[in-house]
């Protein structure tokens, strides 16, 4: 018997070896298994007529999270 082909698309596939020069495939491959799973989700609250959800997994991997704005040092409030 021949042995099953291994799914890319599993997390099972998605080991990181520890090479510096294989790091930047291996996050291409975690967030394309991780925008996979919030469409999947997306799904599942669509079909259970609910809202879209806010967040998506991917997010922190692909974009700064929101920081708010700091005064300028130069700036004191008013008393």
């Amino acid at each position: 018997m021949s042995k099953p082909a291994l799914d890319k698309s599993s997390i099972d596939s998605l080991w990181f070896n520890g090479k510096p020069l294989h790091f930047a495939a291996w996050k291409s491959k975690l967030i394309i298994h991780l925008k996979a799973l919030s469409e999947q989700r997306a799904l599942e609250e669509l079909q259970r007529k609910r809202e879209k959800p806010l967040s998506r997994f991917e997010d922190l991997l692909e974009s700064q999270p929101a920081m708010p704005a700091c005064p300028p040092a130069g700036d004191k409030e008013a008393t």
